[in-house]
C-alpha cells in the first residue's frame, strides 16, 4: 500500500474547502430554526463510545487500486452560507455543534486513484459521542436541501479569505446505518491554462447510535462510480462493535 501526499491539487482544494466542518475547530453557522421531525428506522443500535484510537480501528484499508493519501488539515477559523440554511447542507449547523460537544473519539482517512483529469480522493472522517446523535443532525440537512441549490459559503481558511458559489443537491445512494444522506455539492474552480472546471464533491453521512460517519468522493465526473461511498460506510458501521472492545 502506498500513501501519498496530494496537497495542492484543485480535487483537494475544492475537498479541504467543502470538508472544513469535519474538523474539531470553531464553526458558525446561521440561523437555529427547529425543524420538523422526520421518523427514523426503527433499528436498535447498542450505545457503542469509541475513543480515537478505537475510532482509528473502524476505517478499512484503501479498496482495491486506491492508495492511502495525507488528509489535509489546514486550519478554518470560521465558516457562513448565504441562505443561512444552508449550513446545515455542510452539516455545520446547529446539531453538528451539539454532538461535537459530546464527541468521545474522532478518526480520519484519505485515499486517491488515478490521476490528472481521472484523479479521485476518497475522505473517511469517522466520529463517536457519548450519547446517542439527534436526527436532526441529518433531518435539517436534507430539509434545507430545496433552498440551497445554489447558495454563497465563506470562511476564512490559512489566512485567505473564502467566499465560493456551491451548488448542492440529494444524492441517491442505498441507505446504511439507522440514517444516511447522500448531497452532491458542486463548484466551478479555475484549472491549467485558465479554463472553467467543476468539481464534485459527493457526501454520504451516516448516523448509526452513537456513531457518525462522512465518507466523500471529490472528483470531475457527474457520472463517476459512487459505489465507494456505501462500501466504505458500511464497512465503516460494521467494524464499530470489534473496535470498541
Amino acid at each position: 500500500m502506498t500513501t501519498r501526499p496530494v496537497r495542492g491539487t484543485a480535487a483537494i482544494a475544492v475537498a479541504s474547502l467543502l470538508l472544513a466542518g469535519c474538523g474539531s475547530l470553531p464553526f458558525v453557522g446561521g440561523g437555529e430554526d427547529s425543524p420538523s421531525p422526520t421518523t427514523t428506522p426503527p433499528r436498535q443500535v447498542e450505545p457503542y463510545v469509541l475513543d480515537d484510537e478505537q475510532a482509528a480501528r473502524t476505517i478499512p484499508e484503501p479498496l482495491p487500486g486506491w492508495d492511502r493519501s495525507q488528509v489535509d488539515d489546514t486550519p478554518t477559523r470560521w465558516r457562513k452560507t448565504d441562505p443561512a440554511e444552508c449550513i446545515d447542507v455542510l452539516l455545520l449547523g446547529q446539531p453538528r455543534r451539539d454532538a461535537k460537544a459530546m464527541q468521545s473519539g474522532r478518526a480520519e482517512a484519505g485515499a486517491t486513484t488515478g490521476s490528472g483529469e481521472s484523479l479521485r480522493v476518497l475522505g473517511i472522517t469517522v466520529e463517536s459521542h457519548e450519547q446517542p446523535l439527534d436526527p436532526a443532525l441529518l433531518d435539517r440537512a436534507e430539509q434545507a436541501l430545496p433552498q440551497c441549490s445554489a447558495f454563497a459559503f465563506y470562511g476564512e481558511q490559512a489566512g485567505a479569505q473564502l467566499d465560493e458559489r456551491i451548488s448542492a443537491e440529494p444524492l441517491e445512494v442505498e441507505p446504511v446505518g439507522q440514517q444516511s444522506l447522500g448531497i452532491r455539492k458542486s463548484l466551478q474552480s479555475s484549472a491549467a491554462g485558465g479554463e472553467q472546471k467543476t468539481y464534485y464533491l459527493d457526501t454520504l453521512a451516516v448516523r448509526d447510535g452513537n456513531t457518525f460517519v462522512v465518507v466523500t468522493l471529490t472528483h470531475t465526473d457527474p457520472g463517476t462510480d459512487l459505489s465507494p461511498l456505501r462500501t466504505t460506510a458500511q464497512e465503516v458501521i460494521a467494524a464499530v462493535p470489534e473496535a470498541a472492545r
